[in-house]
Formats: structure tokens, C-alpha cells, sequence
């Protein structure tokens, strides 16, 4: 029984991982130093290791009359394996993520060609000194007319969503 204790440790430190992990995120926010982003990065994965790791150990150990030296192996080998099947996961989960350019949150445009929450029109904003147009989409009802100042809420599969400015002022 005094074994199980070291896997029980593990087992609480990956699920201590995997809570700062869900606190911090796994995308990397503009401007972080690069320690911080590797951590977010590699969080989950520690925690998922952590976490197999400790609770294979654990049941080995309580359940089983294997070796310690078995029980060890098998706990790293079952762990290793979830750092393959994870891994594949955390990379779409941050490509996708990252793909959106959370810096366009919240970035005035103005509409170029009309647009509603079904049909994709175009703005216009500035980023870099450089005029950038997008395709575009309301995410409340009604129409946007050329001129209009808009606001970016999100930008997903290379559509932003916008939201006319009146509104978000007031809210300010």
C-alpha cells in the first residue's frame, strides 16, 4: 500500500496541471514571454501524463500483485501513450485557435459591400498601415450598409463577425 502513495502524488499534481491549464488556455496571447507559452502548450499534455501515470500506478499497485518495477513500466508505457493520443489533439486544438488573430477583437472596420447575419458582405480596417478587407458577417439581425462602422467580435474560418460600433459604445 505504501507504494501507491508516489502515484497518488503524480495523479494530484496532473490534475493540479490540468486545472492551470484550463485557467490559463492552451492559445498564447500577444506580447507573452516565451516561457509562459510553452507551458500553456505543454500543460495539458503534462497533465494528461500526470493524471494516466498516476492513476495506472495506483490501480497497479492496489489491485494487482505485479512488481514494482512492472507496475512502473507499465504505468510509463500507458501514460507515453496518451501523450500520442493527445498530442495530435492539442496541435489542431491551437492551430485552429491560433488562427484567429485575437488582436482583431474588438478592431473598428468600416462595411465596404452590405451585409447581414446570412449574407457575407466586406469591410475594410487598418492593421500594420496597411488597409486589410475581409469578408464579413452581422452577428445580430439586420443589415449593414457601406460607410457603417463596425466593430470585430471574432474572426472564425476567415469570416469576421462584426457588430455596428453604436451599439458596442453604448455598452462601453
Amino acid at each position: 500500500m505504501i507504494l501507491s502513495i508516489p502515484f497518488l502524488v503524480v495523479f494530484i499534481g496532473g490534475l493540479v496541471t490540468a486545472v492551470y491549464a484550463m485557467l490559463q488556455g492552451v492559445t498564447t496571447a500577444p506580447g507573452t514571454p516565451a516561457p509562459t507559452r510553452i507551458m500553456r502548450k505543454s500543460a495539458p499534455a503534462v497533465a494528461g501524463f500526470a493524471v494516466a501515470f498516476g492513476v495506472l500506478g495506483y490501480l497497479l499497485t492496489t489491485r494487482s500483485s505485479l512488481s514494482p518495477w512492472k507496475v512502473l513500466g507499465i504505468s510509463a508505457l500507458g501514460a507515453a501513450l496518451t501523450l500520442t493520443m493527445t498530442a495530435p489533439g492539442l496541435v489542431r486544438l491551437t492551430r485552429r485557435t491560433s488562427s484567429a488573430d485575437p488582436e482583431l477583437e474588438g478592431q473598428l472596420a468600416e462595411v465596404i459591400t452590405a451585409l447581414s447575419a446570412s449574407k457575407a458582405g466586406e469591410i475594410s480596417y487598418q492593421r500594420d498601415g496597411r488597409s486589410i478587407r475581409q469578408p464579413a458577417l452581422n452577428v445580430n439581425d439586420g443589415i449593414f450598409q457601406p460607410g457603417k462602422e463596425v466593430v470585430i467580435d471574432r474572426v472564425e474560418n476567415g469570416i469576421a463577425y462584426v457588430e455596428d460600433w453604436e451599439t458596442v459604445e453604448a455598452r462601453l
